[in-house]
């Protein structure tokens, strides 16, 4: 993780237009985040909206991402998909390589430990230490898969 990268979950689908968007942010670390999020949940009845990796930002940076975030204050959803400029991946590299240091089996970010947080509880880290995360907005174009409903439903509506 020398070199600029995009990255992605592997339960998502989503447009080529949105990973256009996203390569055409000038930003070091950027996430793309899903504005319109609370539609696609409408129909997911095995997948509840607090569960969703919720952002809140000022601008198109992030202020707090976090699973915690009330669903009707949240800017959007992080759909799982960032990008790193070389300084964005050394940034990413370093503040997980300390986090292993600093908390190893210990509880972290609201994690039990650091071994079992999820990648946005590092994000958040990031954020509280001060690293710039930006957003860019998408409205759909996206859909999760965790559960046989929703492969239903992406099915039936993508």
């Amino acid at each position: 993780m020398n070199e600029p990268f995009a990255c992605t979950y592997a339960d998502v689908i989503y447009r080529p237009w949105v990973t256009q968007t996203l390569m055409d942010t000038p930003y070091d670390i950027t996430l793309v985040v899903d504005t319109a999020w609370r539609e696609r949940y409408a129909a997911r009845t095995l997948h509840p909206e607090d569960d969703g990796e919720k952002i809140l930002a000022d601008g198109a940076r992030v202020t707090r991402i976090s699973r915690d975030i009330a669903p009707e204050a949240a800017h959007g959803e992080y759909i799982g998909v960032a990008k790193f400029s070389e300084r964005g991946a050394r940034l990413l590299r370093d503040h997980f390589h300390r986090v292993c240091r600093e908390y190893n089996g210990a509880p972290f970010q609201g994690a039990a430990s650091v071994q079992k947080a999820y990648l946005i509880q590092l994000f958040q880290e990031m954020v509280e230490q001060g690293v710039e995360i930006h957003k860019v907005d998408i409205a759909g174009g996206y859909y999760e898969i965790d559960t046989t409903q929703d492969y239903e439903i992406a099915n039936e509506v993508w």
